[in-house]
């Protein structure tokens, strides 16, 4: 909210909950925008259930650079969206 950053995410699956497909669009800093982009490469080919319990720490990892704390919200915001609509999703399941 502070910083402005926006990404809309799209994750594509098949029947067994495999995820085939990653997309996003946003609009936000280079750490925000690297982050989803790099999230967004190792996805395919792995379930929903394992991206539900996906520590935050990997995605972190992804960067391969250090984030100020400052700027771990930048960092996980792709992250974040993404779980949040498979919570929500399964809520309505």
């Amino acid at each position: 909210p502070l910083c402005g950053d926006r990404v809309t995410v799209t994750l594509n699956t098949d029947q067994n909950g495999i995820i085939t497909d990653f997309g996003f669009e946003g609009d936000g800093c280079a750490i925000s925008v690297a982050s989803t982009s790099l999230l967004g490469e190792k996805l395919p080919g792995r379930k929903l259930d394992e991206l539900l319990k996906m520590p935050k720490e990997e995605v972190l990892d992804l960067l391969g650079i250090p984030i100020s704390p400052g700027r771990i919200k930048c960092a996980l915001l792709g992250y974040s969206c993404i779980k949040k609509a498979l919570i929500n999703a399964k809520r309505k399941e």
